[in-house]
């Protein structure tokens, strides 16, 4: 979609799901943590929130960068071979919203993958690069964090996925009404 039929679709309340995920690290391995709202319109219609247990190794930066330990993940984590299949019922057919929302992807799709099924094919988003497409927001760069603080948007308590995943969700609203 471009950005005018994008406009359109919120406008007339099409359902997007924007979505995050926290990782083990940087190469598709393991999530430990996934959130994802559904909106339509400025409403938030349902929210999906998990803790997962990657079965694997957490390199040192992810666990500084959001706070997640191997403790922590092992104790409140679910399966991701539960947590997957419900992400993929949650999101439907609904366009999906993310920041940089390939590397969510790549991961994801990795877990569906290794779960023998398929892909996410849903339509998406990328508000990173709606920034470097359409806005010349005179920022440093086009990290989430600096986009949502132009915006004049909280962004404290973000590198945690539903945090993350709000901040996205007011930053593609603005960026729609710019």
């Amino acid at each position: 979609m471009n950005i005018e039929q994008l406009k359109q679709a919120l406008k007339f309340g099409i359902p997007f799901v924007v979505l995050d995920t926290e990782t083990t690290g940087l190469k598709p391995g393991g999530i430990i943590e996934i959130a994802a709202q559904k909106f339509r319109g400025q409403d938030v219609v349902a929210e999906f929130h998990f803790i997962v247990n990657p079965e694997c190794f957490i390199e040192q930066g992810a666990s500084f960068t959001n706070g997640l330990t191997h403790k922590i993940v092992q104790e409140q984590g679910k399966a991701v071979s539960e947590i997957i299949p419900a992400f993929v019922n949650f999101c439907g057919t609904s366009t999906l919203v993310g920041h940089n929302i390939g590397f969510d992807l790549k991961f994801i799709n990795h877990h569906l993958r290794n779960l023998n099924m398929a892909e996410l094919k849903n339509p998406y988003v990328d508000t990173l690069e709606l920034a470097k497409k359409y806005m010349s927001l005179g920022t440093s760069n086009n990290k989430l964090g600096t986009i949502a603080s132009h915006f004049g948007i909280d962004i404290s308590g973000a590198h945690r996925a539903m945090k993350d995943v709000d901040i996205t969700r007011q930053v593609f609203v603005k960026m729609l009404n710019l």
